[in-house]
């Protein structure tokens, strides 16, 4: 159970594999950070299939004392995925390199925003408002875009530049 977070003030999200490379660890961090910085109290969702980091995550969670705020969860395959991330307050990725990020795509279409770092190829979403690319991946950086978002009319303007990007530039039809 996560506390004191509930699903309708959102939470943030990370999914995808469990893998060094994803820098899951880093994301914790940034949590830890903001959550030390804010009154509120933040909660993490981490999905996905586990490549060898879940067990150095759940110790790095325990060892700073996350566990009522961050929650590891099997990899959702399915549909039901859809209001995990519908239901986030931003997606986080900050990952080593992604190419095509589907999660990403999956966000933008829900109007949900995404903060990343620029390895994960966000830049042009960004360009066009839809997304925050920080220039590295630096934990001050993430927690200051996180600030910002908690700001309900930047957070509603970046919402609706996701969902129309998604529009524009995702939709297949």
């Amino acid at each position: 159970k996560l506390e004191p977070q509930n699903i309708k003030s959102g939470y943030f999200l990370y999914m995808g594999r469990l893998s060094k490379n994803k820098n899951v660890d880093f994301m914790i961090d940034v949590i830890n950070m903001l959550n030390k910085k804010e009154k509120k109290k933040f909660s993490f969702i981490i999905v996905g299939p586990d490549y060898g980091e879940k067990n150095k995550l759940i110790i790095k969670i325990n060892n700073l004392n996350l566990h009522k705020y961050i929650k590891i969860l099997e990899p959702i395959y399915s549909i039901d995925r859809f209001s995990l991330i519908k239901n986030a307050k931003a997606l986080l990725l900050a990952s080593d390199y992604e190419c095509n990020s589907i999660v990403v795509a999956e966000a933008l279409a829900l109007g949900v925003v995404v903060i990343s770092s620029k390895e994960c190829n966000t830049e042009d979403i960004s360009k066009f408002g839809a997304c925050i690319t920080t220039i590295r991946r630096d934990e001050n950086m993430f927690v200051e875009n996180i600030i910002n978002i908690l700001d309900d009319s930047y957070y509603d303007k970046i919402r609706d530049k996701a969902k129309k990007y998604s529009d524009e530039f995702l939709n297949i039809n």
